[in-house]
């Protein structure tokens, strides 16, 4: 160092320069709400939490994003919110750069939550982790095939589930009166063990837990197991003339279908 009356010195100032400009990687995403990704789920809001990247000039925050795009990377300023914590908690989708919808709860179907760290020196990653939730609030519907026809004792009555996101899980039945539970027959197909009227209730719960409300056949079902009973009235222990004509009466009855 030189001092103004032009003496030196044998010492002088130390800088130091700290340098990075790589950015930090993407970090480790998971969900305690909606731990497995290929499941589905009935809750509508979800956290999430990931660790924080090993970094040179350490991580300063991350930018995050969720929508239905698989790749979607947050870009400070367009389409990304930011926080601090290596936590947090989504209960609707975000309508624009730090704004989230006045909607409670997040749509149903397949989201992504995309989250990207930026360091201390102003780096961000180049790249996102991505994580993806299913989310299914809507139950199945059932249909049967009821048709207040008679048939016989062969019959079964076929019900038709349907569920349009996650899937459907299982149907569960009961008839005459009885109110089906998870613990009732399950299946599409119902048998009737013998003649009569019948009612059918039944429901059907999806992949991700719903159930639907208790249905009952739209139409009763009718069995008729049992013969018609003939009795011929005439000839009774007669004996007939081979060489006239021969003429029966009878009478036939069947107590249910007719």
């Amino acid at each position: 160092a030189v001092y103004a009356l032009n003496q030196s010195s044998n010492w002088s100032n130390q800088v130091i320069a700290k340098i990075d400009s790589n950015g930090p990687s993407a970090p480790s995403v998971s969900s305690p709400t909606h731990p497995d990704q290929n499941a589905w789920s009935k809750l509508n809001s979800s956290s999430f939490s990931w660790s924080t990247p090993s970094e040179l000039s350490g991580v300063y925050g991350y930018y995050y994003w969720i929508d239905r795009e698989p790749q979607f990377i947050p870009e400070p300023g367009v389409f990304a919110l930011f926080t601090q914590n290596n936590s947090i908690a989504v209960d609707s989708l975000p309508k624009g750069v730090g704004q989230i919808t006045d909607d409670v709860g997040l749509p149903q179907g397949t989201l992504y939550f995309h989250i990207r760290p930026i360091d201390n020196a102003g780096n961000l990653a180049q790249q996102a982790s991505h994580y993806k939730i299913n989310i299914d609030q809507t139950p199945p519907t059932t249909t049967d095939g009821s048709d207040s026809i008679w048939h016989n004792q062969g019959y079964a009555l076929v019900l038709s589930p349907f569920d349009m996101l996650s899937g459907v899980s299982q149907t569960y039945s009961e008839i005459n009166g009885n109110t089906p539970t998870i613990s009732s027959p399950q299946g599409t197909i119902v048998s009737f063990p013998s003649t009569g009227n019948y009612s059918v209730e039944y429901f059907s719960t999806d992949v991700a837990g719903n159930a639907e409300q208790t249905r009952i056949s739209s139409n009763s079902v009718l069995i008729d197991a049992t013969k018609p009973v003939i009795t011929v009235v005439s000839p009774v222990d007669e004996f007939v003339n081979p060489f006239e004509p021969l003429a029966f009466n009878f009478t036939a009855v069947d107590e249910h279908s007719g």
